[in-house]
């Protein structure tokens, strides 16, 4: 046991728990609408690049994103830079130019976005860069996308009501098409089983 107060034990024995479910194959590559949420990333905090338990904050965004009819939060950091989506990272699209923000921003680090900067952006041609970004300029971008290990790439196809419906970001446009596809066969070898068992373009 821990002493009274915040400092941890000289000799802390953790306990692990795990739980296992079976993933909805029809969220990879699903479509996203972003909500912006007003409640800042604390790019500051050391926990901001862990994945730990005090998603309070992710919680609260979820549920305002729900209430305005959108599926994820967008957050930006106190700085007013974007950060991240609610359970991913965010990408855009400049012409043949990928921008992501860096880990600095209050981002944390997934398995997809270092796949996608490292592997899949080469591979397609992108030349990807990890600098700050604002929202609006998030909004000016040929298109935009969310990473994470269960949703792969999600397109975004409105941020806000900027969008106006599911017509504000190109969901088809061809350099993203192509960014999911070279996912969809990278899963697919890395499982050992046909491309077409790894869709792409659910809705």
């Amino acid at each position: 046991t821990s002493p009274r107060g915040l400092a941890p034990p000289a000799d802390p024995h953790p306990t692990l728990f795990a739980t296992a479910a079976a993933s909805d194959p029809g969220i990879a590559f699903a479509p996203l609408r972003l909500w912006p949420t007003a409640i800042a990333r604390n790019e500051t905090s050391p926990l901001a690049q862990l994945k730990a338990l005090g998603y309070g904050d992710a919680i609260l965004a979820a549920r305002d994103a729900r209430a305005a009819g959108f599926d994820e939060a967008l957050f930006s950091n106190t700085r007013q830079a974007l950060a991240c989506a609610g359970t991913g990272n965010v990408f855009a699209l400049f012409g043949e130019r990928l921008v992501t923000p860096p880990l600095t921003d209050g981002v944390l680090a997934g398995i997809v976005r270092a796949v996608v900067i490292a592997q899949l952006a080469p591979a397609c041609g992108l030349a990807c860069e990890e600098r700050s970004i604002t929202l609006s300029e998030l909004r000016r971008a040929d298109a935009v996308f969310v990473t994470n290990s269960l949703r792969l790439i999600a397109p975004v196809t409105a941020i806000g009501d900027s969008g106006g419906g599911d017509t504000g970001y190109a969901r088809d446009h061809c350099l993203l098409m192509r960014l999911m596809a070279a996912l969809r066969d990278r899963v697919a070898a890395e499982c050992g089983v046909s491309t077409n068992d790894v869709s792409i373009g659910a809705t």
